[in-house]
C-alpha cells in the first residue's frame, strides 16, 4: 500500500482529524450510511474538544469518486 498521499500531514502542527469513506458500493443506501457515518464522526469529534471548523469539515460529504478510480482515493487536502 503507497502511503506517500498522507506525508504532508505528518509535516503539519496537529492536532488535525481524518475520515475513511467506503465507497465500494455507490447505491442510495450508500448516501444515507455515509450521512450517519459523517455525522457521528462530528458528534464524536465536538465531543472530544474539536473546534467547529474541524467538525463542519468531518460532516462534510465526500464527493463520489470518478468513473473508474480505484479503491482507497485520498480526499483533497484542505486549503490554508
Amino acid at each position: 500500500m503507497r502511503l506517500g498521499h498522507l506525508q504532508p500531514l505528518y509535516d503539519r502542527p496537529g492536532p488535525w482529524a481524518g475520515v475513511h469513506v467506503d465507497t465500494t458500493h455507490p447505491d442510495e443506501s450508500a448516501a444515507e450510511e455515509q450521512e450517519r457515518a459523517a455525522r457521528e464522526a462530528s458528534r464524536r469529534l465536538e465531543g472530544q474538544g474539536a473546534d467547529q471548523t474541524t467538525c463542519r469539515a468531518m460532516y462534510a460529504r465526500p464527493a463520489a469518486p470518478p468513473p473508474g478510480a480505484g479503491r482507497g482515493r485520498p480526499a483533497p487536502a484542505p486549503a490554508d
